[in-house]
């Protein structure tokens, strides 16, 4: 299998990411199923409407890997979410997500209901990681593009949690 991404939607924020680490990249067409063929991950960068989740979800079942927003594939595979605030998501000596130890957010997150790995200030796992419909998936409680172009500063420094 050849390693390339599939982006969802043109996305310089996504297409700049993917770019610094490497990773071979095009833009697929949800619509037509132009590309995902040839695509070793499906980056949703938009939310999905019903033939587009329908798409995903054959994608998925067919050994597909998916990485999104749990906001936008809500519905793909019966996943659903809860909104809460993000201060941060920080590691518990995660074996799958082994390098992050924590993640500043200071945002409004939607957290999947199958979350099972790195927790938030209020000590809930925030992100899926695991198998969707026989794919594996990874699913975000923030939108990558949105938290990577806000620009806000914060005065001050909030107490870390230890875990």
């Amino acid at each position: 299998m050849k390693i390339q991404a599939g982006i969802t939607r043109r996305s310089r924020t996504w297409e700049q990411l993917l770019r610094r680490e490497g990773l071979p990249w095009r833009t697929v067409n949800l619509a037509t199923g132009e590309g995902m063929a040839d695509c070793s991950v499906l980056i949703v960068t938009h939310q999905l409407d019903a033939s587009e989740c329908d798409i995903v979800q054959e994608y998925l079942r067919s050994g597909g890997a998916l990485l999104a927003c749990a906001r936008h594939v809500a519905g793909v595979g019966g996943t659903s979410v809860r909104t809460e605030p993000l201060h941060y998501l920080a590691s518990d000596g995660d074996s799958v997500f082994t390098t992050v130890r924590i993640i500043d957010l200071g945002t409004q997150g939607d957290i999947p209901r199958e979350a099972n790995h790195l927790r938030t200030h209020q000590h809930h796992h925030a992100v899926f990681a695991g198998s969707l419909l026989g794919g594996p998936a990874v699913l975000l409680p923030f939108d990558v593009q949105r938290v990577l172009a806000d620009t806000r500063t914060q005065r001050g420094s909030r107490p870390l949690a230890v875990y």
